[in-house]
């Protein structure tokens, strides 16, 4: 069976005798319409089928996948979760709760830190580990240009597994194939109000626009982006004993065959492996892994002092980043955002950085 299958097929087990605590950490959370239970299920089993001993969280949100694969290190020997996001949502809001529902040792397996991603050092953080699992849920170009710059080089000579949120597999689920009267795709922006019609890719309907240098990254090593469904739809859909068999064990409401990831590995071929040059950041150059056999080098590429110098944040920036991922809905932006950071900027709150300079975000 391949990996998303067998994921859920193998783990069941751990699951029913687990679920009171799952159903817990759920509800501590609460929010179902960032991650239902059996994509918590299904994210779970997959810890446990990889058993990595390091798991990357890019974007944390509120804390679904933290709660998920923090619980399943307590099933997995020397793993730990090292937790990036810019929001706070998770100390000030889920933490508190979370506590109430596991033991006092629960957390020591998480570091969960409010960190700008593009200032993660990933050669650093990864050096020493084994076998390495990436959860990409924070959206975007630029944190495409820090995973497939920066992170991939740095875990491309060990096991390692990336798996990608809010990517629909079109061949059992999704929107009808037409275009709804809508405009088609310009953005995750307008993707995300619904004013234009999601992205269609060959089976895969998204919104996020970190699949398309995704997509060109995977086919420029000979890759594919595979889809967690068609895993589960081939190998346990298409074995009706097996499906019989998982839907009876399964409690009520923990498993389903469509839960919306894909996931791809440079392990699916020798290389040799190519790597886009790093564009971005708080600091060019900075944490910038070093070239491994079987890589691309810095030296086929411009160096850092001969492209312009990016963007700088400043603690302004940062609130005004953290205010924008603050009552959002599906990780975007609401109105209710856009007024607080609007009455923000009228009291000055941000400071001068904030309209419109070099050092905006």
């Amino acid at each position: 069976m391949r990996l998303a299958s067998r994921a859920l097929y193998n783990h069941h087990h751990t699951v029913i005798a687990n679920a009171p605590r799952l159903r817990s950490l759920f509800e501590a959370v609460g929010r179902e319409r960032d991650l239902s239970l059996p994509q918590w299920c299904h994210l779970y089993t997959l810890a446990l089928e990889f058993r990595p001993d390091l798991i990357i969280e890019l974007g944390r949100g509120r804390g679904n996948s933290t709660c998920v694969f923090t619980e399943a290190t307590q099933q997995v020997p020397g793993c730990r979760v090292v937790s990036f996001c810019i929001a706070d949502d998770w100390e000030r809001l889920t933490r508190p709760k979370v506590a109430r529902a596991v033991p006092g040792d629960w957390f020591t397996r998480l570091d969960a830190r409010r960190e700008d991603i593009r200032a993660v050092d990933f050669a650093a953080l990864t050096e020493g580990a084994a076998r390495v699992l990436v959860f990409w849920d924070a959206h975007g170009f630029e944190v495409a240009d820090c995973v497939l710059a920066r992170l991939m080089p740095a875990i491309a000579d060990r096991p390692h597994v990336v798996a990608m949120h809010d990517i629909t597999d079109s061949r059992y689920c999704g929107s009808p194939a037409d275009y709804r009267g809508l405009p088609f795709w310009r953005g995750q922006e307008e993707g995300w109000s619904g004013r234009h019609a999601p992205l269609r890719l060959g089976w895969i309907e998204t919104v996020v626009d970190q699949v398309i240098p995704t997509l060109d990254f995977l086919a420029r090593n000979g890759l594919e982006l595979h889809s967690a469904d068609h895993d589960v739809h081939v190998d346990i859909v298409g074995k009706p004993e097996r499906l019989r068999e998982l839907e009876k064990n399964y409690p009520d409401g923990d498993f389903a065959t469509v839960n919306h990831w894909a996931y791809f590995s440079l392990n699916d071929t020798t290389g040799p492996y190519h790597f886009p040059a790093y564009d971005g950041g708080l600091d060019a150059g900075q944490g910038v892994a070093p070239a491994r056999v079987g890589t691309e080098t810095a030296e086929h590429s411009p160096s850092n002092q001969e492209r312009s110098p990016p963007p700088r944040y400043t603690e302004a920036g940062h609130a005004l980043c953290r205010d924008l991922a603050m009552y959002n809905l599906f990780g975007r932006a609401t109105p209710l955002t856009w007024l607080r950071v609007l009455a923000k900027t009228v009291l000055g709150r941000y400071g001068r950085h904030c309209g419109g300079g070099p050092n905006t975000p």
